[in-house]
């Protein structure tokens, strides 16, 4: 026969209560964290397609603070770009933030200042990789899992040109 315990009580509804206010409102906000490209595009101060300059890092090795981007195509932002690369701010402290130092091929960055380098301004949703010719936007509300790289690159000129944003 089981004894009610009201000390045993009043925990299990202490810890149930800091379930449903803690964890069930951070997993719909991170279901929530979504972003479409005219909004990567108003909040980006550049935006870029390129490739890392300095070679990846593997797994065992600790990742660089600063990774150096070089851009081939600047669609916004050139002025604020001093020199040829863009020095990419490289948190790596959650699952929301790539890990840039163990990036390779091409991929377009949607970045802004923040200190002495440029950070992405949406995490994850803010990299957007390039594999065989189609640049991989599932993370972009409204766009399709992957499309062609010019039809990626156009659609950004028309959110561009649909914000009064000049490429630049």
């Amino acid at each position: 026969m089981a004894v009610w315990n009201p000390c045993l009580s009043v925990l299990k509804s202490v810890l149930l209560n800091a379930f449903i206010g803690l964890v069930i409102p951070t997993a719909l906000m991170a279901s929530m964290k979504v972003v479409t490209l005219q909004e990567l595009v108003e909040q980006s101060a550049v935006i870029a397609l390129g490739h890392q300059r300095t070679p990846p890092v593997v797994a065992s090795q600790v990742s660089e603070a600063i990774v150096s981007f070089e851009p081939t195509m600047v669609l916004k932002g050139q002025e604020l770009i001093r020199q040829g690369d863009i020095a990419l701010c490289n948190p790596n402290n959650s699952s929301e933030w790539p890990d840039l130092a163990k990036e390779t091929g091409n991929y377009v960055v949607f970045v802004s200042k923040q200190g002495g380098c440029f950070s992405l301004v949406w995490g994850y949703r803010s990299l957007v990789r390039m594999t065989d010719g189609q640049a991989r936007t599932s993370a972009i509300q409204g766009q399709p899992k992957e499309q062609p790289v010019a039809q990626f690159l156009a659609r950004i000129r028309e959110a561009l040109a649909g914000a009064g944003l000049k490429d630049k």
